[in-house]
Order: C-alpha cells, then structure tokens, then sequence
C-alpha cells in the first residue's frame, strides 16, 4: 500500500485558517497512530494519516518523478530534449518549419484527464491548477 493507492490529489479539505488541527499536533498523532500499529503498517494506518493530515487543512498528492534527457531526431540528427514524469512524455523540438514543436504523450486515458497545459499564463488543457484533476474513470473504463 502506498499514497498512490489512497483516492487523490485531495483539494484542500478546510481552509487553513480554518484547520481543525495544527502542524504539531499532527505530527503527534501520526506519531502516536505509527506506535499504535507496532510496525504492522497497512491501508488503515495509510487512511488514519491522511484523515490526520486533512484535518490540517494540508492535501495529499503523490510526488512525480521528473527525468529528463537529449535525443536525436533519427531523419536530421537535430537535438530533442525528453522529459518523463511517470505517466506523461515531453518532446520538445525544432521543427522543419524553424518553429518549436513541443509533444506531449500520456499513457492512459486517467493520466489525459489529469494533464495541465499552460502556455504563457493561459490554460490550454485540463482543469485549473487550483482545482483537483478528475481522477475518476469514465463509464466505459470501469
């Protein structure tokens, strides 16, 4: 079990002028739920910590691991910056045109609907940021 398997990202469940628990008193209680299970970690132990954290008015999203690197376009030869953040892949090019070509492929429709793109301040796709992505599959993927 990890933060991926819990539903998620989370909006901010309270405002956190509003937070019915502080900072340190979280982390006291999940101190106290971690001694509680005597190591035997699980889904229930994952749910009481994030019950512990909403209660701070904080969310909970799982954390991308982003990599990047330098390809070789196969036809030119010319350079191609690649970027991979678990589901989603980046290409960024020059085109033939002398224009800047920028690609972006997902591997699942869930990873789609999650995307956001912003070009220059404006939203091209996908919710705002401040709003939490879909996560829920459409009727035909259940």
């Amino acid at each position: 079990m990890c933060l991926s398997d819990l539903p998620g990202p989370y909006p901010l469940p309270v405002p956190r002028a509003h937070a019915l628990i502080t900072d340190a008193q979280a982390i006291e209680d999940i101190y106290r739920t971690l001694l509680a299970a005597y190591g035997n970690w699980g889904p229930d132990t994952l749910s009481d910590i994030s019950a512990i954290i909403a209660a701070t008015g904080r969310s909970i999203v799982d954390v991308e691991t982003i990599t990047t690197d330098m390809i070789e376009d196969a036809v030119t030869g010319w350079p191609i910056a690649r970027i991979q953040a678990n589901q989603v892949t980046g290409y960024v090019r020059q085109s033939l045109d002398g224009g800047i070509l920028v690609e972006l492929h997902t591997r699942d429709p869930r990873a789609g609907r999650q995307l956001r793109v912003i070009v220059d301040g404006q939203l091209l796709h996908g919710p705002p940021p401040t709003q939490p992505a879909d996560t829920t599959p459409p009727v035909g993927e259940r």
